[in-house]
């Protein structure tokens, strides 16, 4: 029969197993069970795992589970043998965000390290990956990965090739967001503000819910028919698209809101300069249904895109340039399609097997997402509705011309040659140095200077675009009159018209070599002034929006839980304790549920750090008000002893110093309740004496 004193089995269980793994014994499943229970164990009547269980408390619901998984593999059980708290404490904290798919899709990894004594967020990310991504998929039950692919592949997979996309969370801003601040945004591959549009712009997202579309019985065509949005959600499954002036309300909701470094007609957004086009350079409204789209690629040749999330939640997988022609050529050998036709959607699973690099992204409504084209994303949604333009801010316009012939394709979206000549053509002489050298050098390589005879006649419709080469039209093309009609061969460059084998040609020019020459002109001498030249304008180019300003301030009540969260503190020695108290302590670990008194003190935290950025704003101010207050109350409530009972002495230390004995030390140690009662019965001793003496 077991003392009190004695350990009990399940106290020194895992413990146990560890020194046998540190040793370097491997076990069977027997030796596993005689291991944990040693007591219990014999040959003719083995325990049980459902005995293990019963009788160890807290580690239940995970060891006994992982250490099946890795089989007792020494390579992965160091830091189960060193910190399972560590483990433990690791997966619970992602398993309460959603497990490793959605810790990677917010990009939760920075928010966690204070939880693990400041451990960098990629450390975690490392040992989650390495230690517990495999056996997540394989002990979740909602996992994406089949037996087959787990037992094949799910060993071998490198997950350390799926991105996390940076998210600016308002967290780690002081008080707001300024033109500077944006800017940044810009420079960055790509980039998420949680609740940015509804939150912080203060943009009315309900109006864009299903609900408030159908109201409006908008126009929108599916497969070239045109439908309602009531209709349409009678189908299982839908991509639709519609411009937001489409709908003045909508737009204007948006455009005022808007930050201006952030809007489609800001003065630094130089699409302004050319034809308005819905989805680059104003706005366009994305409803997907059980759908997907692919955006972003050379079609936009590094331009910054920016998607709101208004309705509903998406799911973004970005293909980096780098990797997309190894992706092209293995989807065409393996399914045989095309990955831009419209039929192929790229799949988590799918790219970690054929460890193929990618940028993995959750957006939830109101959040804003700012990404670099040359990463190709696909949006994919459940039901989702999505605002979305592109930006060429001026900042990045040494950037963007250096990749723009290097990356464009046929089907590019803008003309960067002409929308050099808009500009220079409106602002000489006041540009920029910079920005003047650049859009010279773009102007200047594009124009072809190939001697031509026959006579040309000034274009009625504006053709940017060779139709066979995609080559810009910057001043002098051709057009086949017979092609044109019969195949739509609306443009040809100079180059591709000789090879073309038709004879029925008509020449045009965008602008007279008058004009040219003048132009040239005002080039070489671009500090003096000089008259615009209206010949040369394509376009009519808007003053600037004025939306919400060049900054936004924070609200101090917006509630963060998105951004921060909370975890259990698991403690080792607490793990370890044989007086733990059982079923209660597995259900606060199992359960995933945060503890109350860990986010109370969070909370507090947080409140002070708020203050301490802003002390005289609002609620925050008065939160320091009440803690002063508070203080104050306490402060007064102490009771304060006067000062000759402060340093009043012991009465009986001086009979020990009068004694010179030691022993007698203990004495001075007599509790002062029976210290007071031996004064009192001292005094009422003397008053007897003195009154019978009396």
């Amino acid at each position: 029969m077991k003392t009190a004193s004695e350990a009990s089995a399940s106290s020194t269980a895992f413990p146990a197993i560890f020194s046998k793994i540190q040793s370097g014994s491997l076990f069977s499943t027997a030796n596993l069970l005689k291991t944990l229970n040693p007591e219990s164990y014999s040959e003719t009547q083995p325990i049980t795992y459902d005995e293990i269980l019963s009788s160890i408390k807290l580690f239940k619901p995970f060891l006994i589970e992982y250490y099946k998984y890795i089989n007792l593999d020494p390579s992965l059980t160091t830091t189960a043998l060193e910190q399972p708290d560590y483990l433990l404490s690791l997966l619970n904290c992602v398993s309460h965000k959603g497990g490793w798919t959605n810790m990677i899709g917010r990009n939760y990894w920075s928010c966690i390290p204070k939880y693990f004594n400041s451990l960098q967020p990629w450390k975690l990310r490392q040992d989650y990956d390495k230690l517990l991504f495999a056996f997540e998929k394989t002990w979740n039950p909602l996992s994406k990965y089949d037996n087959e692919t787990i037992e094949n592949f799910l060993q071998e997979i490198d997950s350390s090739i799926v991105k996390s996309c940076e998210f600016y969370r308002p967290s780690m801003l002081v008080n707001e967001i300024t033109a500077t601040v944006v800017q940044s945004f810009f420079d960055a591959d790509s980039i998420v503000i949680p609740g940015m549009a509804n939150h912080i712009l203060k943009i009315i997202i309900e109006g864009f819910n299903i609900e408030s579309l159908k109201e409006l019985n908008l126009s929108l065509q599916y497969n070239d028919i045109n439908f309602t949005l009531d209709k349409l959600m009678g189908l299982d499954d839908f991509y639709t698209e519609f411009p937001l002036s489409m709908n003045q309300a909508l737009y204007c909701e948006v455009s005022e809101h808007l930050l201006d470094p952030m809007h489609w007609n800001s003065a630094d957004n130089l699409l302004r300069y050319t034809p308005e086009i819905p989805g680059l350079s104003s706005p366009l409204v994305l409803l997907l249904k059980n759908s997907f789209f692919c955006i972003g690629g050379q079609s936009y040749t590094s331009l910054n895109g920016i998607y709101i999330t208004l309705y509903g939640q998406c799911e973004w997988i970005g293909i980096p340039q780098s990797s997309m022609n190894a992706l092209t050529k293995k989807v065409h050998k393996e399914q045989g399609v095309d990955i831009f036709d419209g039929s192929w959607k790229p799949d988590e699973k799918y790219l970690l097997i054929n460890n193929i690099e990618f940028f993995y992204v959750q957006t939830n409504p109101g959040d804003i997402f700012i990404a670099k084209s040359d990463t190709i994303y696909w949006v994919s949604s459940d039901l989702c509705v999505v605002c979305q333009w592109f930006i060429f801010p001026k900042s990045r316009i040494n950037q963007v011309s250096t990749v723009y012939n290097n990356t464009k394709d046929k089907k590019h979206k803008f003309n960067l040659p002409l929308l050099a000549v808009e500009y220079l053509n409106t602002h000489l002489p006041d540009v920029d140095p910079e920005i003047f050298l650049t859009f010279k050098r773009v102007f200047i390589e594009s124009i072809d200077d190939d001697c031509w005879k026959g006579n040309f006649i000034i274009e009625t419709e504006d053709k940017r675009f060779c139709c066979l080469c995609g080559q810009d039209l910057v001043w002098r093309y051709s057009r086949c009159n017979k092609c044109r009609i019969q195949e739509d061969m609306d443009s040809l460059c100079l180059k591709c018209v000789k090879t073309h084998k038709c004879s029925d040609f008509e020449y045009l020019e965008k602008f007279s070599p008058v004009e040219l020459d003048k132009f040239y002109m005002r080039l070489d001498k671009p500090n003096e002034k000089s008259e615009f030249q209206p010949a040369l304008r394509k376009i009519l180019v808007k003053e600037p929006q004025v939306g919400c300003g060049n900054s936004v301030i924070f609200d101090p009540d917006y509630n963060k839980s998105d951004y921060e969260f909370f975890m259990p503190k698991i403690d080792q020695e607490n793990l370890m304790n044989k007086d733990n108290k059982g079923e209660a302590n597995v259900k606060s670990m199992t359960s995933l549920d945060i503890d109350a008194c860990y986010k109370r003190k969070g909370l507090k935290k947080q409140k002070i750090r708020e203050a301490m950025q802003n002390p005289l704003s609002g609620p925050r101010f008065n939160y320091i008000e009440e803690e002063k207050k508070q203080t104050q109350k306490e402060d007064v409530g102490k009771i304060e002893l006067p000062a000759t009972r402060k340093t009043r002495t012991n009465p009986l230390s001086s009979l020990v110093k009068s004694k010179k004995d030691t022993s007698l030390s203990s004495l001075i140690k007599v509790d002062r309740k029976k210290e007071l009662q031996l004064k009192k019965n001292t005094k009422s001793g003397k008053n007897n004496s003195s009154r019978k003496s009396s």
